[in-house]
C-alpha cells in the first residue's frame, strides 16, 4: 500500500491531506485541553517532540491508519485483505508500523512480533524512517485512540467507559508507549 500511496495526491480531500485535522482527533484534543490540565501538558510535551523529530519520521504519504486485526482479512489461500479505510489520512508512513505494533503491546512476545512486523516491511521494501522514533509514534496512536474513544462514549461515559479511558490514559502520563 505504501508504494502505491506515495504518489497519491491528497489535494482536496479535506482533513485527510493532514492527519492532524482528522475531527475525531481534534474534538479530542480539544477536549482534553478544556478539561485534562495533566494530559494537556503531557500532550504539549509530545507534539513538541513530534514537531522536533518531522524530519526523522521520513516520508509522508496516504496511510491507512488503522492496521489492526479487524481490519485484515487473512483467505485460506494466505492472501490477505485490508479494508476499512475510514481514518487513511496524509501521515507518515512509519505511522503506520507503529499503528500495527500498537495492538500488540501487551502481548507477552510483543518484542518478537515487534520484530517481525519490521521484518516483513524490510521484505518490502526500505523502512520509511527512523525506527528509533517508533515509540514517539506509539504514544500518538495511544493520543488517538485515547480522542476516539472520547469521542465514541460521549461526555458522559459509563463507570466501563471511564476505567477503560483511565487505562489509556495512565501510561500516556508516564509517558509508556510500549
Amino acid at each position: 500500500m505504501h508504494r502505491a500511496a506515495s504518489p497519491f495526491s491528497t489535494d482536496g480531500l479535506g482533513w485527510r491531506s493532514d492527519w492532524q485535522a482528522e475531527p475525531v482527533l481534534a474534538e479530542g484534543l480539544f477536549r482534553i485541553r478544556a478539561s485534562d490540565a495533566p494530559l494537556a501538558a503531557m500532550l504539549d510535551r509530545l507534539w513538541r517532540q513530534v514537531d522536533d523529530e518531522e524530519e526523522a519520521f521520513g516520508e509522508s504519504a496516504m496511510v491507512h491508519a488503522d492496521y489492526a486485526p479487524q481490519n485484515i482479512r487473512y483467505l485460506p489461500s494466505g492472501a490477505i485483505t485490508i479494508f476499512d479505510f475510514a481514518n487513511c489520512c496524509r501521515h507518515w508512513l512509519l505511522y503506520d508500523l507503529a499503528v500495527s505494533m500498537h495492538v500488540l503491546r501487551h502481548a507477552a512476545d510483543r518484542e518478537m512480533l515487534r520484530s517481525w512486523v519490521i521484518e516483513g516491511y524490510r521484505s518490502a521494501g526500505a523502512l520509511p524512517g527512523d525506527l528509533g522514533l517508533l515509540d514517539l509514534l506509539l504514544q500518538l496512536r495511544s493520543v488517538y485512540v485515547y480522542c476516539d474513544r472520547l469521542f465514541r462514549f460521549g461526555r458522559t461515559p459509563s463507570a466501563d467507559q471511564s476505567a477503560n479511558l483511565e487505562q489509556i490514559r495512565q501510561p500516556l502520563l508516564a509517558g509508556r508507549a510500549w
